[in-house]
């Protein structure tokens, strides 16, 4: 259990890590097809991004707390996982309704978890 709640807590001393050291704190989506092609970077930022948001639910379990999000026990997160779930939420938003070009990625990626993966 010590393991985990360390686990859980380097995840996120990483993923604030990664925020603090973007010189922008947010990108609008209007800026995500841009940023995919020209800033190598990004690519990695987004994985960070998910892997945040993924330790971030993790930690809310192991707190006895409610979960935002639900993976299927036998779906393994990986960046390619990742990055697909961030690129279909954009093209495809899970809402219904076009993201507007100031939406950020950060909160368009915490939604396609969310409603992507919904709890029982």
């Amino acid at each position: 259990m010590r393991l985990i709640n360390r686990l859980c807590f380097v995840a996120l001393l990483c993923a604030f890590g990664l925020w603090a050291s973007s010189a922008s704190a947010e990108i609008p989506v209007s800026k995500y097809a841009e940023y995919k092609k020209s800033v190598p970077q990004f690519k990695d930022y987004l994985i960070g991004l998910g892997r945040g948001i993924f330790w971030a639910n993790t930690l809310l379990g192991v707190q006895g707390k409610p979960s935002l999000f639900c993976m299927p026990e036998n779906m393994n997160i990986n960046d390619g996982v990742i990055l697909s779930i961030i690129d279909q939420e954009i093209r495809n938003p899970s809402t219904n309704k076009p993201w507007g070009k100031g939406d950020t990625v950060e909160m368009i990626a915490a939604f396609a978890f969310v409603n992507r993966f919904p709890c029982p």
